[in-house]
Parts: C-alpha cells; structure tokens; sequence
C-alpha cells in the first residue's frame, strides 16, 4: 500500500519536475522566438530600397500578369469573332438548306402526284396504244403484202413485155421471110406480065412501110418496157410544164404521116387489079398472124393499163404529200399521157392487123399469080381479081373502123381525168392506202368497142371524116 511519504514525495518530484519544464521551455521560447524573427527578417524587406525594390517587382509582375491577360483577352475576342462569323455562315446554310429542303420536299410531292397521274394515264391508255400497235402491225403487213403483189406484177408486166418483144421479133422474121419469099414470086412474076411488075413494087412499098410500122411497134414497146422498170411518168405539173414537145406531137406526126400513107394506098388499092382467091396454106398463115397480132395487142393494152395503174398508184402516194391543185394537175398530165399511149397502141393495133392482112391477101396474089402463069388461064384470073376486089376494103376504112375520132378522145380523156380526180379526193379523205379503183384506168378496149364499124358508114361519109381527122388533128 502506497503511503504518504510515496505520495508526498511523488508529488514533490512531479512539482520539480514541473518547475524545471518551466525553466526550460522559457528559454526554448525565447531560443524559438529569434530565430523566428530572424528567418522573417531574412524574408520580408526590412530597408526602404528592399521595400521599393519589392513594390517595383510587384508592380513589373503585375504588368506581365496584365499583359498576358490582355494578350489572351484579344485572341479570345478574336475567337469569339470568328465564331460569329463561323456561327454566321452555318445560319446562313441552315437557312439556304431549309428553304432548298422545302423546295425538293415540293418538287417531290408534285413529281409523286405527276407520277400517280402518268401512270393512271398509260394504264388508260395502254389498251388503245396496244390496239393502235396492232393496227399498224397489220398496216404494215398489208403494205408489205401489196408491195410484194405489185412487185410480182411488175415481174410478170416485164415477162409479158419480153414475151411480146419476142412476139413481134418473130413477126418480124415472117415478115423478112414473106418478104424474101414474095421477092422471089415477084422475081419470076416480073417475067410474066408488066402488070405483074407494078403489083410488084406497090407490094414492095407496103412492105416498106409494114417494117417501119413494126419498128414503130417495137419502139412503142421498148417505151413501154423503160416506163415499167424505171419512174412512173406522172410527174409533177411543173415537171410537165417545164418539158419540151413530148410524146402528143410526135404521135400527131406520125397520125398526119400515116393518113397521107393511107390515103396513097387507098388511091394505089383503086388501081392495083392483080389480086386471086385465097388458099389454104396463105389462110392458115394468115390466122396465125393475125391472132398473134390481136394477141399482142390485147398484151400491149394490159400491160399499157397495169402501167397505168402502177403509175397512177405511185403518183397518189406521192401526191398524198402535196397540195390538192397539184395532184389535180398530176392526175390531168398522167392522164392525158395515158391516153395518148391508149391512141397510139390502139393505131399500132390497127395498123398491125391491116398490114397483117394486106400481106396475107398479097401472098395469096402471088400465089395465085403463079397458078395463072403455070396455068395460062387470063379469063379465071380476071374472074379472080373481081371476086377479090369486090371483098377487099381500103386501108382507109380498116383504120377508120379501129382509130376514135378526136372528138370523142378529148370527151373520154375529159371524163376520165375527172374520174381520176374525184378518186384522187376520195382517196385523200379516206385512209391513204395508195390504191386507185380499176375503174378509174383508161380501158383502150372500152374506147375501141364505142367507135363505129366501118361497113356501117358510107364511103363518101368515110372519106370527109378522114379528112376532117386530118385538119383536126393539123389543127391540134
């Protein structure tokens, strides 16, 4: 147990102890004090140059501090321009980009709504735009088909144009070997009798004049051949206008030329009396001829109204482009044209066939002329002659029975041209399809049926229309 002496002087001790802590800790203040004061002395300006010198730093540290500041303050203005300007400019886009958004969100809508209504319009119009495709599918395989018929009518034209070329070659060859043949006769019928001589050279004159008609045939031919490969002849009024003197003044030369011929065998016919009956081999010759010559004139007319129909088919799909004045005066020219070439092969066909039988009647002459010589029988011959004078017709009326009056030419080529008109505006009115009605063709045939018959016209009467033919055709 602790007692109060431990106590005692434990306080005691803790008292001393605490008296020296007293001690000590004052001059460890007064230690600590000093120094403190030093170290602040040592820190802080103490003299009047330190403590300017010290402002005059502050003052020079402030004003790097304000510069910088300053320095910063302006880029930063700088920035916030730009940034303006920057912000600016993207306003302005914003601004351009709306306004163009608004315009293509229009434009979109009005190109949806156009595009809903161009597609109702072709699901409307698809079926009429399928049925117009047909129709003009099938346009054009008509078009096609009827360009292939007239191409393979135009092969057969030619073919029947060389057929009837080589018809009149071979005319022409019997022709050459008649001729040959009744030289001969003629040869030994010139020792006979003078009278026989005479008969001789009318028959070598008619010869003559039958070759050079058959050229004129073979020329006609050849025309017809060049106008069926190449152009139609129907061209325009003012290529018409502009030509020279065509084909209607030679035909009217040739016409003038060929009366006056036929006015000089009318007046030889009068005088020749030589003529005997006919035998059987020169008949049989004389049909042949004579069918082929009406052969190839029917052949001649066809083809001259297939020409025609080609040409005038041509010429209404070409006149399809122009004015109605101008096809009216391409219709008038094709025409008149085609008339002339009807008169001219209708007189060919006349001729033909007279020639023919003039040739068939001399070799019969011949013949029989050399049945008298061997014969010796004057009396029969006569009796002969007379029986074949009284059956014989001049050259005259044969032509007169086959060739139209002028009159009556003009009147049909009248009509015809305003058939061809009224056909022509028909056609212009209706579908354009190129294709002229076969009646609107000039017919030769129809032309020929409508004229007179020779035996019905008295001799006297024949002979002042042929002289009014003439001065008509003078005139013309």
């Amino acid at each position: 147990m602790i007692s109060i002496q431990s106590a005692m002087l434990l306080a005691l001790g803790f008292l001393v102890a605490s008296l020296l802590g007293l001690l000590l800790a004052s001059a460890f203040w007064g230690r600590a004090v000093r120094l403190t004061t030093a170290r602040i002395k040592q820190s802080l300006p103490v003299s009047e140059q330190e403590i300017q010198a010290d402002r005059d730093r502050l003052r020079a540290e402030y004003a790097v501090k304000v510069h910088k500041l300053d320095t910063q303050l302006e880029q930063a203005r700088l920035a916030r321009a730009r940034q303006l300007v920057e912000l600016n400019r993207r306003d302005a886009n914003i601004s351009t980009l709306e306004t163009g958004l608004g315009q293509l969100k229009a434009e979109l809508e009005e190109h949806q709504n156009a595009r809903h209504v161009l597609e109702q319009t072709i699901a409307d119009r698809l079926p009429k735009v399928e049925a117009r495709l047909a129709e003009a599918k099938r346009l054009l395989f008509n078009r096609e088909r009827e360009i292939a018929e007239l191409q393979e009518g135009g092969k057969r034209h030619k073919l029947a144009l060389e057929e009837a070329a080589a018809i009149n070659a071979q005319q022409t060859a019997q022709i050459e070997r008649l001729t040959s043949t009744l030289a001969a006769r003629g040869g030994r019928a010139k020792q006979a009798s003078e009278g026989a001589n005479e008969a001789e050279i009318a028959l070598r004159s008619e010869l003559e004049a039958l070759r050079a008609k058959t050229r004129d045939q073979a020329g006609v031919i050849d025309r017809l051949q060049r106008g069926l490969s190449g152009p139609p002849f129907a061209t325009t009024a003012g290529n018409a206008a502009t030509t020279g003197p065509g084909p209607g003044d030679e035909t009217a030369n040739r016409t003038r030329d060929l009366l006056a011929e036929a006015e000089i065998a009318l007046n030889s016919a009068r005088t020749r009396a030589a003529e005997a009956d006919h035998s059987t081999a020169p008949e049989r010759e004389l049909r042949q001829l004579r069918a082929k010559a009406e052969d190839q004139a029917g052949e001649i007319a066809r083809l001259k109204a297939a020409l025609a129909a080609f040409e005038a088919e041509a010429g209404a799909d070409a006149g399809l482009k122009e004015t109605r004045v101008a096809l009216k005066a391409r219709l008038g020219s094709a025409q008149a044209q085609a008339e002339h070439q009807s008169a001219m092969i209708g007189r060919l066909r006349a001729e033909l066939a007279a020639v023919n039988e003039r040739l068939a009647r001399q070799a019969a002459h011949f013949m029989d002329e050399m049945r008298r010589i061997g014969t010796g029988s004057p009396a029969a011959a006569q009796s002969q002659a007379s029986a074949t004078r009284a059956d014989r017709r001049p050259l005259a009326e044969r032509v007169a029975q086959v060739r139209p009056t002028a009159a009556l030419a003009r009147e049909k080529a009248k009509n015809a041209g305003a058939a061809e008109v009224a056909v022509a505006e028909s056609n212009q009115a209706g579908p354009a399809n190129g294709a002229i009605p076969a009646d609107a063709v000039p017919a030769p045939a129809a032309a020929a049926a409508e004229m007179p018959k020779a035996g019905d016209i008295p001799m006297e009467r024949r002979r002042l229309r042929l002289l009014d033919r003439i001065t008509s055709l003078a005139k013309e």
